[in-house]
């Protein structure tokens, strides 16, 4: 809309203009449509995933993923790049979210008591606890070669090591 304002005879260039804003507008609608399949296929895998693991912890509560619905309705509304791209970033965030909820809960379970056992509960999972690589200060480093690869690794197995000893199931982020 600016050379209308900077040319005094627009009118010459409006068929080029036209061509010029239906091809920018093609192109944003297909970018559109390939964010919302890509978002929408990330999604899909996240949640079969988490499905999956619901059904090997033999949960059957079904409140604690996501309506799945939902959830797919909110990407297919989207006309926005940024919120869809956005969305894609946040698939990992909403896979780790649900696999905590899946562990939280299983962890929350009370093993039935069999005669003569104490009344003391005993829960049937482990404590979960999500580590976040990018928040621990130790492991935010450069790799150069194979020796600082292998501190690296001895680094995170230690940490690793501690939370398993303290019986907890660690999601990594």
């Amino acid at each position: 809309a600016e050379y209308t304002k900077t040319d005094d005879k627009p009118y010459e260039q409006f068929a080029t203009m036209l061509k010029i804003y239906r091809s920018l507008e093609t192109a944003l609608k297909d970018l559109v449509s390939t964010l919302k399949e890509q978002t929408v296929a990330a999604y899909q895998a996240a949640f079969a995933e988490l499905e999956e693991e619901k059904q090997k912890l033999n949960i059957t509560e079904a409140s604690i993923l996501p309506d799945f619905d939902y959830l797919l309705q909110g990407i297919n509304r989207s006309k926005n790049i940024t919120e869809l791209r956005l969305k894609l970033r946040q698939v990992s965030d909403f896979k780790t979210d649900g696999l905590k909820a899946l562990y939280d809960f299983q962890h929350q379970q009370v093993q039935p008591l069999q005669a003569g056992e104490s009344s003391t509960p005993q829960y049937v999972g482990h404590e979960t606890e999500v580590f976040t690589l990018r928040n621990d200060p130790d492991l935010l480093t450069t790799i150069k070669n194979e020796d600082d690869l292998n501190a690296y690794l001895d680094t995170l197995r230690q940490k690793l090591s501690q939370k398993l000893k303290n019986n907890k199931v660690i999601i990594l982020k």
